[in-house]
């Protein structure tokens, strides 16, 4: 058997990006924590921005977009990119572009849950639930209100809407 070539910086992040897309700063932290130096690292993220492998912009777009139809507010959203290494003016690009469909995302999100929370018989502990849950996901004010106040719906049409309407 042949001895081994050693793998490149380039080659390194060639194979990451074919697995899934990743930010600039994501993948400098991982070529940098496979061992390879600084500007072997710095010189593979300028040939990928180059070659359009990654951009940034449209990473943080279609990363906010894919997670706000997975039911996360804008608050998760932001922090989950800075993880990934976005620049915070990229962040809040995205965040901003996605942020009219929140309350949406939020009514869809408590939807979902809605089994689970009509199943709870005291008003007082669903709504605590569903503010969790919808706090947990990362939902801004104006969202929370607008799926609890679906959630209002829905307890009404399922028949006990004595015991809620005085809570929400």
């Amino acid at each position: 058997m042949p001895p081994r070539q050693p793998v490149s910086a380039l080659d390194k992040a060639m194979r990451l990006l074919a697995v899934r897309a990743h930010s600039s700063g994501e993948l400098t932290q991982k070529l940098l924590r496979a061992g390879f130096p600084a500007d072997e690292v710095e010189s593979a993220i300028r040939e990928c921005e180059k070659r359009r492998y990654i951009d940034d912009r449209l990473f943080a777009g279609d990363c906010a977009e894919m997670w706000l139809s997975r039911g996360h507010g804008t608050r998760s959203i932001t922090y989950k990119l800075r993880q990934r290494g976005v620049a915070p003016e990229l962040v809040n690009a995205a965040v901003a572009a996605s942020s009219e469909q929140e309350p949406e995302a939020a009514r869809l999100a408590i939807q979902a849950k809605l089994p689970a929370l009509l199943r709870e018989k005291d008003p007082r502990k669903r709504r605590a639930k569903a503010l969790r849950f919808l706090a947990g996901r990362g939902f801004g004010g104006a969202a929370v209100s607008a799926a609890m106040k679906f959630l209002a719906q829905a307890v009404a049409e399922a028949g006990d809407a004595d015991t809620d309407e005085a809570i929400f």
